[in-house]
């Protein structure tokens, strides 16, 4: 079989024509003047530069995001006495309020407050003062010396404060009561209040809504009197500020039994009174009968029997 070979000159346009078939570009094709045996020449478009390779380690950027969000404590967090919650095995828990249930506290600048009560007595509170002879025979008095007694006529519950400073020369005690001269203010006195006793009239009165004065000047003999009907029923915090304090030398405060606080001659007294209900920082209610005398209690001697001197219910004398 014989095959015939094209001339050379004629195969660029052969490749043209099977090329451009179907092509929507045509190639161009540059063939020199004598191309013999020599390869064609093809011109390509350019490769165009995409920068760096996408997806071949390309550096990563962290952006930190901040959200607030409420701390929440843990669901599993056990309960504790002091958190606000009433918990099993807890009589009460009132968080952060969960604390003192005396009913009285004494404090002055700078001390600690302490658990007070009042002195009680079967006498009304003009019979304890005894005002006779210019002075006041209340059984504290001495030379010098400057008392606060919170007092209670047990017959009748009522609730008073007594201020009596000196002592009375007629009782032929030495030292003597020197000159001495007493300015005490007391404010924040519940306006159920009012003055029962005054040595020497108008020298202790009241000067405006819970406001009392007390001016004083004796020599050898006592000078005081009494703030009255206090209220059981309400809280309250009252606060005698020292003025003036000439010829003294000493203060201190009367309760239960006697017993007496030393207290700063010059710095304010403040008795605070409680009531409500209050829980203990144990989660314990207070309760009649335990031997505290606690907010909304007049009396509580240990038991809840009656005829021994405090009702069962811790709301009377008897």
């Amino acid at each position: 079989m014989r095959i015939t070979v094209p001339p050379m000159r004629a195969i660029p346009t052969l490749m043209v024509l099977l090329i451009g078939c179907g092509a929507r570009t045509p190639l161009a094709v540059d063939a020199p003047a004598d191309v013999g045996d020599a390869a064609v020449a093809i011109d390509r478009p350019a490769a165009v530069d995409l920068g760096t390779e996408v997806g071949v380690d390309a550096p990563s950027i962290d952006v930190v995001v901040s959200i607030d969000r409420p701390v929440l404590p843990p669901a599993d967090r056990p309960a504790f006495c002091g958190d606000g919650v009433l918990s099993a095995g807890e009589e009460c828990d009132l968080g952060a309020d969960n604390g003192p249930t005396d009913a009285f506290t004494l404090s002055q600048p700078g001390r600690p407050a302490v658990v007070v009560r009042p002195l009680a007595r079967r006498l009304s509170v003009t019979d304890f003062y005894r005002y006779e002879s210019a002075s006041a025979h209340t059984g504290f008095e001495d030379a010098g010396l400057v008392n606060h007694i919170l007092y209670v006529d047990s017959t009748t519950g009522t609730l008073s404060l007594v201020f009596v400073a000196g002592r009375d020369g007629e009782l032929g005690l030495l030292p003597q009561q020197p000159d001495a001269t007493l300015q005490i203010d007391w404010s924040g006195v519940p306006t159920a209040a009012a003055v029962a006793v005054s040595d020497d009239g108008g020298e202790l009165r009241g000067v405006g809504v819970g406001r009392f004065e007390g001016r004083w000047s004796f020599q050898d003999n006592t000078d005081g009197g009494v703030i009255s009907g206090i209220p059981w029923n309400q809280s309250w915090r009252i606060t005698a500020q020292t003025i003036r304090a000439d010829g003294m030398t000493r203060a201190r405060f009367v309760g239960l039994a006697g017993a007496t606080n030393t207290l700063g001659l010059r710095d304010d007294v403040t008795l605070t009174h409680r009531i409500g209900n209050l829980c203990r920082e144990d989660c314990r209610r207070p309760r009649c009968g335990d031997g505290r005398l606690d907010a909304s209690e007049r009396c509580d001697d240990g038991n809840t029997a009656s005829g021994d001197g405090c009702s069962t219910d811790c709301q009377r004398f008897d």
